[in-house]
Parts: structure tokens; sequence; C-alpha cells
């Protein structure tokens, strides 16, 4: 992140507390639409601060898992549109997830996302849009669906998406005591959903273990990931990195994010981006840790999550399966373990350029590793 990115979030964390006609009074001094563009943005993070300065921290910045059990009386709603909540699902720093169910024109079983906050329901609805039309043009099963944006009768957002069973695919894999190879061969399959994604023209920005979960097919399984696009739809990155610089807030996986995401700026995102996180995962999936945390006691400085993002390297996966906690049996030879560490090299380079140039790449590399391997 360079200085005029670290100005900005200061600048926004600052501003965050204005009163409306202060806003109103810096719109109308504005002198190009580019000024005016980025007052909005940071009135609309303003709104969004005013909501989270009254919402306890999640510890460690990690999205929170939430008991099956939990019953979805959230603000004493108990429906939400034409869906009755079922259970509360899973929560981050931006939103809640509930299992729901919809009552009309025929029964099915769904998920929501319902966004903590108010955003600028023109502009989440132009955004959602353009995401959707893009998904419809993506045929892969790999990809669960987002079928519906609406508003509560608190004036926040909420997405409909398609409800997928399954397990964190870190999870699953430990739980099964899944081989390399098998583990080579999920991980495989969820690129080439990725690389389908990409195709469609979407970059997914928040490829992390609870957005893909395995799917149990019959005797089979499959890998599914969520949330294609939502990051998008939400402006969800601007306003994580300025809830960190004014409150504190840590991050969810910030492990995860690539250099890039540091910017401020739509610009620098690319499929490469995902290419980060896909090797990210990898290394998780293979070593049962992240290659990557902020050290104890700072993870609620901006400091400690550039340094983190811009400058930690993964370490070697050899070493790591050597250890007598390592995640998976050593079946696989040093040679193996080799190709391991150069292919996470490559897809967590710092410069997107130096990177595998798409998951489908990532991939082929992945698949020529899974023939040596094996089972």
């Amino acid at each position: 992140m360079t200085a005029e990115r670290n100005h900005f979030l200061e600048l926004a964390a600052a501003v965050v507390d204005r009163e409306p006609v202060a806003w109103a009074a810096a719109a109308a001094a504005a002198d190009s639409e580019q000024q005016r563009a980025l007052i909005r943005q940071l009135q609309q993070i303003a709104r969004i601060a005013q909501v989270h300065q009254q919402l306890p921290s999640l510890e460690g910045g990690r999205d929170r898992a939430v008991s099956p059990t939990s019953p979805a009386k959230d603000e004493g709603l108990m429906s939400l549109g034409g869906y009755r909540l079922l259970e509360r699902i899973g929560e981050g720093a931006m939103a809640v997830v509930y299992k729901a169910e919809r009552q009309a024109p025929e029964p099915a079983i769904v998920a929501i996302k319902a966004l903590k906050h108010e955003l600028d329901f023109d502009e989440v609805k132009r955004r959602f849009d353009t995401v959707r039309s893009a998904l419809e043009r993506v045929d892969h099963p790999g990809i669960a669906s987002i079928f519906e944006l609406g508003l509560s009768p608190q004036a926040r957002p909420f997405l409909v998406c398609e409800y997928v069973e399954g397990w964190p695919i870190t999870v699953y894999a430990a739980r099964h005591e899944l081989p390399v190879g098998a583990r080579l061969g999920l991980f495989a399959e969820l690129c080439e959903a990725v690389q389908a994604g990409h195709d469609a023209g979407l970059v997914h920005r928040s490829i992390k273990p609870s957005n893909v979960l395995v799917e149990q097919r019959g005797k089979g399984r499959a890998p599914r990931i969520l949330d294609f696009g939502t990051v998008t739809i939400t402006a969800q990155r601007l306003t994580e990195w300025v809830l960190l610089a004014r409150f504190g807030r840590p991050i969810a996986a910030p492990s995860y994010l690539a250099p890039e995401e540091t910017d401020l700026s739509e610009k620098s995102i690319a499929p490469t981006t995902d290419v980060y996180s896909l090797g990210a995962l990898l290394f998780e999936l293979l070593t049962g840790r992240a290659f990557s945390k902020p050290r104890e006691g700072h993870e609620r400085r901006l400091t400690e999550a550039r340094r983190m993002i811009h400058e930690e390297q993964p370490p070697s996966v050899m070493a790591t399966l050597g250890r007598p906690d390592r995640a998976i049996p050593r079946r696989s030879t040093e040679r193996d373990h080799a190709a391991l560490d150069e292919l996470l090299r490559t897809a967590l380079q710092k410069n997107p350029a130096d990177r595998f140039r798409s998951a489908a790449a990532l991939r082929d590399a992945v698949a020529n590793i899974v023939v040596q391997v094996g089972d």
C-alpha cells in the first residue's frame, strides 16, 4: 500500500463521524465528478461505520461459526421478504448468513446473506445486476448461484443464494484424512470452477476455506464455491480497510488477501488476485495451517495487516509436513514436496505478473503433480 493509499484510509477514518450537513457542504464544494464520487464513497463508509461502532468485534477477525441450532431471531426477525428464516449458520464482520425457506412460488431451501449495515440500494442493485448477468453465463456446477437481491425492513440489503450442504474444504480433508493426491484432486476441481467464473468476467476476491464447501454426492464428492461476486456487490473490501483504520476491527482471513487487495482502486483487481488466494488455500489444505497470520497483540493494527500481506512468504511444505503435527500422511516423496513448494511460490508471488496467469494454469500445474503423487 502506498503513502497515498495510507493517506486515504486515514482521511476516511477521520471523517466517518461527520454530520450529514458536512457531507452536503463537501459535495457542493467539489470541483470534479471524481471528487464528488470520492465524497459519496466516504459518506457511504460513514454510514457503515456508524453501525459497526455499535457491533462487538469478532475475535481475530475470522468468520465466526454459529451453531446450526441457533434460532434466527436477530432483531426479532423470523422472516425476510418471502423467506422464512430457519437458523443462523454463519457470521462475519459484514453480514449474517441464514438458512431459510422460500415459501412461494414453490418451497425451497436457500441461504440468505443479510448485511449488517445500510448501503445505497440503487448502487448495490446496479452491481448485483452486473454480477447476476455474468453468473447466468457460467455453466459450471461448482459455483453456487445467487438468486435475488432484497431489502430488509431495516433498509439493509440481503442476498438470496443457493444453499450448499457441506464442510469447508480444509475441515473435510482433515475429517476424512485425505492423502495428498486426493486433496490436490479436490483443489484442481476448485480451480476449474474459479476459471469458469473468470471466463464470465468475474473475480471472486474472497476465496478461503469457509467459502469452499465439499458436498457429498453419493459415493463421490465435489467442491462448491460460495459468494462468487458478493465482494463486488457489497463493496466489502474498502469498508474492511476503513473499519480497521478507524475502529481497529481486524480484517477477516487476511492471509488469503493478495497484496493488490490493499489497493483502493478496483483497477488492480484481476483473475491473478484469485490465483494468490487459491495458493493460500492450497497451503492450508496441505499443511493444516495458514501460511501467515498477524503477530499476537497486533491484530487490530493497519500496519500489521499491510506487513503480513505484503511481506510474509509461505514456509516449505516439506518442512511443515515433516513436523509431528503434520496435517496429512507423508506418503508423497521429497521430490513431490519440492514440486509443491515451487508451485506455491509461483501462486503466492507478491507481484501479480509473476504468478500463474490463470486459475486454469494453476490447475494444470496441480494436475501434473497429482499424476506423480497418486492417491
